[in-house]
């Protein structure tokens, strides 16, 4: 049993920050295309990620490990404070760019409608 406490002491928080490395590029790469792009799908993999598994390893890294320095505490706050401004921010974008984009499509499916209406009067 000991041996097990100290392998999770040991090998957990490394796995965590090789985790969050792998994994913040592609979020980044997810919310930046998708914002430029407009594209829906890519803003939702922006927001899956940051909720995780972005936010678990965060409060993991900042206040759960075992050995931990006091700015671990500090940053995990002001990381945590970002993520959760990116999580509200990219949300309210989502929300705005689905309304946007089914106003167009209801633009056009009426001006196929209209365009319909007036072939069949001729």
């Amino acid at each position: 049993t000991v041996e097990k406490c100290v392998a999770y002491r040991r090998y957990v928080p490394i796995c965590a920050m090789g985790l969050y490395t792998l994994v913040e590029p592609w979020r980044l790469h997810f919310a930046y295309r998708g914002n430029l792009e407009e594209l829906v799908p890519d803003l939702s993999s922006f927001l899956l990620i940051t909720v995780f598994p972005q936010l678990p390893l965060i409060l993991y890294l900042g206040y759960v490990q075992h050995v931990k320095y006091p700015i671990d505490s500090i940053m995990g706050s002001f990381h945590l404070a970002i993520l959760l401004a990116e999580l509200y921010f990219g949300f309210a974008t989502m929300k705005e760019l689905i309304s946007l984009q089914t106003a167009t499509f209801m633009r056009l499916v009426d001006k196929a409608q209209h365009e319909d209406a007036t072939s069949l009067q001729k």
